[in-house]
């Protein structure tokens, strides 16, 4: 195929016997739209429809192997000297060859002999592969949206890239509306969409990734703005705790930056540390207070393990949730080592869990000696024996009265010495004597009383403490004897569960079987249906192909009537435009004149002003300088006063001067811009006054044209309108014959349904030989006749191909087994691939399983700390529960004697059948 120019054809002229170039437009059934180019070359030229059978794709250039004889046929490049049309191609035989150039006898007879380069010819084709033939179609291929419209529109090489690679014949361009048309073989379509889908796709992606690339770098711009002008904080991080600073997939970075509003986070491998960036120091120093996770080592000693860690964890998890630290894990020492208490977490929860467990461990004591006390009051005797306390006696103020009244009188002193004791003094001795061990036994049982009400409150509040362990202890014993319930239930549940899925399975088996008899009936009626549906489609289709062959020849002999119409409106369209080009030309050199004649004179009169200027300003400045002189006399004697007291202001006064006559350089300098530039106006206006007199009278002409222009195209207009309602009455007489063909068809095809319904209905009455002849007839005639036609058929069959391999005749009952052995044959076939297919599954769900182990031993995840893991271990613990050495006993399952019974009854056909 050629490939020097898009959708480049020739076409063959038999009156003239010659090749016209020209370019394909469009195809259809039976003929092809060519447009020539004009005779400048410059516009557009006529378009004409032409038969299949007289257009050529252009034929690949000669190379030097071939070989040009006497005699022989060729194709000549030529035209008429004098004409401005393109060379055509002109059947042609050769004369005489001499050397590299070759007399040729032109065949058409308008041309005299002529002598021609080896270049310029080329061999002939043959009739009979001179036309294309109908093998070319065209599609329509829309594109995506206007971006990739402009990108096709604009690129050309890309489509003649496209149509080298499919072969296609050509591609068109549609620059109003964003669509392709192809024209080729229906292969080298098919390639040419291939592979302009997949210029929009790359096309796409591009635009996208370049939409991409501008995004990331306006925002590379912002955030190195944000950087430069942002407050910056640096703050290192332990190497084993980036992990949690950046969380999962950046979770922890993120929500850091949503709360406190920083621009930048930042993790530096090279420290580690963290870089934070944002527009506030509030907003940096939030942002620390989330990211900045710390690791404390606390000591303890050895028996304060067990109080840290509280019953099942309590404390830590406690101490967990109100501090809201990470990680906290026991390090229990050894060899030499002290135990410690390891918390992981923001600096900020760091520090509140260290004081919590510091606050923690100052109750350590207390609770000490509290459990100490406990203990010896446990081993004393809940009772000591009772001691012989003497009551008081009741008349003891009375008693102590009478001692006191006789202790007055007593024994008297003979001689500075004590006389005798007397009954009555002994008496009253013993009498205090027994008053003074009554009130020591007294004060005596007033301490143990206090001391049994003292440990009586101790018992009771020990005996709350142990009633409400008890209490906790027997509800566990309460809850595990409700789950050994439960579960029992649970069982038993699942049993009855199991014989309802065993009853529900058989149901669907039987209801199965059903569905495939009826599957079966269905087939066999959808298969006849669409045989007859076929015939009725095809009978259809041939009408309307009838129909469309009428249509396309009137239309055809539209298009000729409209393109001959519209060759003419051009040519008289090319011929104004031509005159319309020549009036403006000329008016252009007129415009030219005017203004380079405008222009001498304006810089004839500009040089005079200029030149009186300067004499005028020449006379001026000689005045000027017999003045300054004299004036420079005065300032100088002034001056050297002047200086002598003011030294600052004659500063002053000198770059004032300076500054003056840098202001009168410029003013003179813009007046003269000024002056030029109102002259040059006042010789614009004057110009586009005597331009617009002028081409007044030229423009009502074209004003007139125009109008004869805009008459004819609105006659054009209307004799399409009437084209148009005489074809739009033709296609709604065509669409009523539709519909109505359309409703005799339904009507039909309701009637077959209706007739394929009753003979499945007394298929099941049929005999053996109305099965195998479907269309047996039961009258005596049709009987004999039909059976005549088969034994002729019979025959012919057992004649021609109805014979075993050794030459006998195959019985009618024999005539499928070569059928039936070969289906048996595709029906193992498909057993076996269903079976290699079910082993390559299972082999598949093998490997994604060991892949997904060895996923979940290199990372992990949610799934992989919720299931039984033995190599991720959290707090020296890992999650895998060692199963129980006491078995639960194992659950047989149980089938009611009902359920059997049913499931007999439906094995047996009994479908209606209940328990």
């Amino acid at each position: 195929m050629s490939a020097d120019k898009n959708g480049l054809v020739e076409v063959y002229d038999a009156t003239q016997r010659a090749y016209f170039q020209g370019k394909l437009i469009d195809v259809d059934k039976t003929s092809v739209l060519v447009q020539f180019d004009s005779a400048d070359g410059k516009q557009p030229g006529p378009v004409k429809w032409f038969d299949w059978t007289v257009v050529r794709e252009v034929p690949p250039p000669t190379t030097g192997q071939t070989v040009l004889e006497e005699g022989q046929l060729v194709e000549v490049s030529y035209a008429d000297e004098g004409s401005n049309e393109k060379p055509a191609w002109w059947e042609a035989k050769i004369l005489q060859k001499k050397g590299p150039y070759f007399k040729v006898h032109f065949l058409c007879g308008s041309f005299p002999d002529e002598a021609c380069e080896e270049e310029k010819i080329r061999p002939a084709t043959p009739s009979a592969n001179r036309g294309m033939g109908p093998l070319y179609t065209k599609q329509t291929v829309s594109l995506s949206d206007t971006k990739v419209h402009a990108y096709f529109v604009a690129n050309e090489a890309l489509i003649l890239s496209v149509r080298e690679k499919a072969q296609l014949l050509a591609i068109h361009v549609d620059k109003k509306s964003p669509q392709l048309k192809l024209i080729g073989t229906a292969q080298s379509i098919f390639t040419g969409k291939m592979l302009i889908e997949l210029h929009m796709k790359h096309h796409e992606e591009m635009s996208r990734m370049h939409s991409g690339r501008e995004l990331l770098a306006s925002k590379l711009e912002s955030e190195k703005a944000k950087r430069d002008t942002g407050v910056r904080i640096e703050f290192p991080v332990e190497k084993e705790l980036i992990g949690l600073v950046v969380g999962k997939n950046g979770k922890n970075i993120a929500e850091a930056r949503r709360v406190s509003g920083v621009d930048v986070v930042e993790v530096d491998q090279h420290g580690p540390k963290i870089v934070v960036i944002g527009p506030t120091q509030e907003s940096v120093e939030k942002a620390r207070e989330l990211l900045e996770y710390v690791t404390e080592r606390m000591d303890v000693r050895d028996e304060q393990v067990g109080w840290l860690i509280g019953k099942a964890g309590r404390n830590f998890k406690e101490m967990q949730e109100k501090t809201k630290i990470t990680r906290i894990n026991v390090d229990k020492g050894g060899n030499g080592r002290q135990p410690s208490v390891i918390i992981v977490g923001t600096a900020r929860s760091v520090a509140a869990a260290s004081l919590y467990m510091t606050t923690h461990l100052d109750y350590f004591e207390e609770y000490q000696k509290e459990e100490d006390e406990e203990k010896r009051l446990r081993q004393e005797p809940a009772a000591r024996p009772p001691s012989n306390l003497v009551a008081p006696a009741p008349h003891k103020a009375g008693a102590m009265a009478k001692i006191k009244k006789a202790m007055k009188g007593g024994s008297k002193v003979v001689d500075g010495k004590k006389g005798p004791e007397t009954a009555q003094e002994r008496q009253l001795r013993f009498e205090i004597e027994r008053m003074k061990e009554e009130e020591a036994n007294r004060a005596k049982e007033d301490g143990r009383r206090n001391e049994l009400k003292n440990r009586q409150e101790s018992e009771e509040k020990y005996s709350r403490i142990n009633r409400l362990k008890i209490l906790t202890q027997w509800r566990k014993l309460m809850r595990l004897v409700k789950v050994e319930d439960l579960r029992k239930e649970i069982e038993i549940i699942s049993q009855q569960h199991e014989r309802e899925v065993d009853r529900k399975d058989a149901l669907i088996q039987v209801l199965d079987r059903d569905l495939e008899d009826s599957e079966e009936q269905y087939q066999m009626a959808l298969r006849a249906h669409l045989l007859i549906v076929d015939k009725l489609i095809d009978l259809h289709n041939s009408r309307l192909r009838g129909i469309e062959f009428e249509f396309e020849r009137d239309l055809q002999e539209l298009r000729d009537e409209f393109g001959s119409e519209r060759y003419e409106m051009d040519r008289s369209h090319a011929t104004h435009k031509k005159e319309m080009l020549d009036i403006l030309a000329q008016m252009e050199m007129d415009f030219t004149e005017q203004e380079n004649d405008a222009r001498q004179e304006f810089e004839s009169t500009r040089e005079e002003i200029k030149n009186r200027n300067s004499e005028e300003y020449n006379v001026l400045r000689f005045t000027l300088e017999g003045l300054i002189e004299e004036l420079e006399r005065h300032f100088d004697s002034a001056h050297s006063n002047y200086m002598s007291t003011t030294e600052q202001r004659t500063q002053d006064f000198k770059s004032l001067t300076i500054r003056d006559q840098q202001s009168a350089r410029t003013i003179e300098t813009q007046m003269r811009k000024l002056q030029r530039l109102q002259d040059q106006i006042a010789h614009w206006k004057q110009k586009l006054a005597t331009n617009g007199a002028k081409c007044e009278a030229r423009n009502a002409a074209m004003k007139g044209e125009r109008d004869a222009i805009a008459r004819h195209f609105q006659e054009l207009k209307a004799r399409m309108n009437r084209f148009r309602e005489r074809e739009a009455a033709r296609l709604q007489e065509l669409t009523i014959n539709s519909q109505a063909a359309i409703t005799t068809l339904t009507e039909r095809k309701e009637r077959a349904e209706h007739i394929l319904k009753l003979a499945e209905l007394t298929r099941k009455l049929e005999t053996e030989r109305e099965k195998v002849l479907q269309f047996y007839e039961s009258s005596v005639e049709e009987e004999e006749r039909a059976a005549s036609e088969a034994a002729e058929v019979r025959k012919s069959l057992q004649s021609s191909a109805a014979a075993s391999k050794d030459g006998h005749p195959i019985d009618e009952w024999r005539y499928l087994d070569n059928f039936f052995k070969r289906y048996n044959k595709v029906l193992l076939d498909v057993m076996a691939i269903e079976r290699e297919r079910n082993r390559l599954a299972t082999q598949n769900g093998d490997l994604r399983s060991i892949l997904k182990q060895y996923l979940d031993g290199i990372s992990v995840n949610e799934d992989v700390i919720n299931n039984p893991n033995p190599l991720l271990v959290v707090n020296h613990k890992t999650n895998i529960v060692m199963p129980s050495q006491h078995r639960a006993p194992v659950a047989h399952t149980i089938v009611e004697g009902s359920h059997a019974v049913m499931l007999s009854q439906l094995a047996q056909g009994h479908q209606g059948s209940t328990i």
